[in-house]
Parts: C-alpha cells; structure tokens; sequence
C-alpha cells in the first residue's frame, strides 16, 4: 500500500491516473479504495497443482515492490498538487525506473 492517502477532491483524479498506469501492465494493476483513499498494487500467483511455494511468491512479491517504486512519485505528487492525471502520467512514463 502506498504510503500517502488520496484526499477526497482528488480521488476522480487519481481513479484516472491509476487507470493509465494500469495500461499497458500485462499483470497486476492499481487500485484504490474509493471511500479511504489508500492506494495499492495487486498482483496474484498461480499455485501448481494446488501447493504455494516460496518460488511463486518471491517474483510476485518484488514485481509489486518495484512497481510501487516506479510509480510511487506520481502517487505522491497526485496528492500534493493540481496537476491532472494526464500530465502526472506524462512525467510517471518520462522517469526512469528506479
């Protein structure tokens, strides 16, 4: 879960933004709880022949980690300025992952 929760006047415009960071993501996505404002990146795991292993849950694990991690300033700067979900995708997609 991000750190930081979306204030109230900003959550159409974080319903946005998260919208085309999802885009393009060919597993996992962001979501954000639409009353709280608290933002996070899902992901699942697919369990062979019913048994969870360490070695299906370490990738999904640190493909959620650095997808937070690249998109976590644009998160963050949503909350704190005017900026629309356009324009903080925009600079999202122009840094450079971490």
């Amino acid at each position: 879960m991000a750190p930081i929760v979306v204030g109230a006047d900003r959550r159409g415009v974080a319903a946005e933004l998260l919208g085309r960071l999802n885009d393009g993501l060919a597993v996992g996505g962001f979501e954000m709880d639409i009353d709280l404002g608290e933002v996070r990146f899902r992901t699942s795991a697919t369990v062979d022949e019913g048994v969870l292993e360490e070695r299906m849950i370490r990738p999904t694990v640190f493909f959620n980690v650095a997808m937070m991690d690249q998109y976590l300033a644009a998160i963050m700067l949503l909350a704190s300025s005017a900026l629309d979900a356009e324009e903080i995708a925009t600079i999202a997609d122009a840094t450079p992952p971490v």
